[in-house]
């Protein structure tokens, strides 16, 4: 039975936490509770008590019922990277019995921070932060199922929209994109190109646009070779103040703590 086809409500969040490369356990017994996880780095395989085996790579969720047995291998990540798995494990409404599925996630960045803002308001524990996590995890809970129920339509519409993200892939680090410019490669309305954008990909063209920026941005940080300043007009910002706002805005730190 399919978890995201059922109606379903959540009682308890029961931890949230990331796991980095090489640690956690890698056999599973008899899961106390179900658990969403999402993969920022590597290649991870499940294998359950039928043989069945889910491989899961950067930008991947999987889910994980409760009650299940699994053994976890672990392949590969990158360097620079801190952190490999956040997960979220909690308690639902329903005792049916659930089948372990992933998904492919079309904004990872987005969901990314979602999973962080809980695993935050885990360890600080402050007031409410039971609400906060609750918050979080229904609106991850969300965008899977946005996605799952994409999947059909979600190919013709990425169709229309193809021309516009190849050109935004070719070009966001080296010329200033308008959204006219996009619907005119699709030969579509501006209206209906920050639609279907944001049907396919969880985001405005704008956003979509940030985001690669901010990722390209981080990569020369962390890569010890470029100063912020050059890593922010390489990655196409012009204003170096947006920048640093924006970067700490949507990674959580300042892009100067990442040279130390």
């Amino acid at each position: 039975m399919n978890f995201l086809e059922n109606n379903f409500y959540i009682t308890t969040p029961v931890l949230a936490i990331h796991v980095s490369y090489g640690t956690g356990e890698p056999i599973h017994n008899n899961r106390l509770s179900h658990g969403i996880a999402f993969f920022a780095d590597g290649e991870h395989s499940y294998t359950f008590d039928d043989k069945k085996t889910i491989i899961c790579k950067k930008g991947d969720c999987i889910y994980l019922p409760k009650n299940s047995n699994y053994i976890v291998n672990q392949y590969g990540h990158s360097e620079n990277a801190r952190k490999n798995i956040f997960a979220i494990n909690f308690l639902i409404s329903s005792d049916e019995i659930f089948e372990p599925f992933k998904i492919a996630i079309k904004n990872p960045t987005k969901i990314q921070s979602l999973f962080e803002s809980a695993e935050r308001n885990w360890i600080k524990k402050c007031v409410g932060y039971t609400d906060a996590v609750f918050s979080d995890l229904y609106k991850i809970l969300s965008i899977i199922k946005e996605d799952y129920n994409s999947s059909y339509y979600g190919s013709k519409y990425r169709q229309i929209i193809s021309p516009a993200v190849n050109y935004i892939k070719n070009n966001y680090s080296s010329e200033k994109i308008t959204v006219e410019k996009l619907a005119a490669e699709c030969e579509i309305s501006v209206s209906y190109l920050r639609r279907l954008f944001t049907y396919c990909l969880g985001s405005s063209p704008v956003e979509y646009i940030i985001d690669l920026r901010l990722e390209y941005a981080k990569e020369m940080i962390c890569s010890g070779e470029f100063s912020v300043t050059a890593a922010a007009e390489k990655s196409g910002f012009n204003d170096i103040s947006y920048f640093s706002r924006t970067f700490k805005k949507h990674f959580g730190i300042s892009p100067i703590k990442l040279l130390k």
